[in-house]
């Protein structure tokens, strides 16, 4: 599938911050540009979500869940598969919900 730039720029909030297992990834801005520059292009991965669950606190929800990632790098190599703890924070103000900040970290097996 595609990402549509239109549907991200809906969701996440201007302000959103992004941290990744390697420190601060990008905020909305960078991500929007990455996104248009490659609209339309399958992505060079699929990525799923599993164990999904969100806890809901007045106008905040929190969404916790393990990201499955699973790309084929080059043709002669076999497939590789990542997975991430990820945490996603939404706020709703006025009626509408805004992804405000996301936080990935390796996987702790159970």
């Amino acid at each position: 599938m595609t990402i549509d730039p239109i549907v991200i720029d809906k969701i996440v909030a201007d302000d959103w911050v992004s941290m990744t297992p390697t420190g601060r990834g990008w905020g909305k801005a960078e991500s929007m540009e990455h996104l248009r520059q490659h609209s339309g292009e399958l992505p060079p991965y699929s990525a799923q979500q599993q164990d999904l669950e969100v806890f809901l606190f007045g106008d905040t929800a929190v969404a916790t869940f393990v990201e499955v990632y699973t790309a084929k790098p080059d043709k002669n190599l076999p497939w590789q598969t990542l997975q991430t703890d990820g945490t996603d924070v939404f706020v709703r103000n006025g009626g509408i919900w805004k992804l405000r900040m996301s936080r990935a970290s390796p996987h702790l097996q159970q």
